[in-house]
């Protein structure tokens, strides 16, 4: 406000580019797709890729930070498939591409295994 009242241009400038920046716009980032079986026999494998989200962020960052490069040129999504006898929504979930694991993580929770029986799991429709 200071700037907008003394009349200084080049401040106004600087405060309306800082308020209105949007994405950082990153040319070497890394988007990841973790797809999983999210059958029945694979509920433990399911289970521990909840718990390692935050870890899988944290690693990542870690490089990021090593190569001066912003938090969010890293960005992962969540994708599951099941058997084709599962409903028309189970058969496959997607995360949005997420740069924060928290949002992964809530993403992921409800996730449940299902399925596994006789019917062939639908792979080709995560891919």
């Amino acid at each position: 406000m200071a700037a907008l009242n003394t009349g200084n241009i080049v401040g106004v400038k600087e405060f309306l580019k800082n308020q209105n920046q949007g994405a950082n716009l990153v040319t070497a980032s890394s988007r990841t797709v973790l797809l999983m079986d999210a059958t029945g026999s694979m509920a433990s494998l399911l289970s521990a890729a909840k718990e390692t989200v935050c870890t899988m962020f944290e690693r990542a960052a870690g490089i990021l930070n090593n190569l001066a490069l912003p938090s969010d040129a890293f960005q992962l999504q969540f994708v599951v498939y099941r058997d084709y006898d599962c409903r028309e929504d189970g058969i496959l979930q997607s995360s949005p591409w997420e740069t924060k694991p928290s949002n992964l993580r809530n993403f992921m929770i409800p996730i449940a295994p299902m399925g596994g029986g006789d019917y062939e799991e639908a792979i080709e429709i995560g891919l």
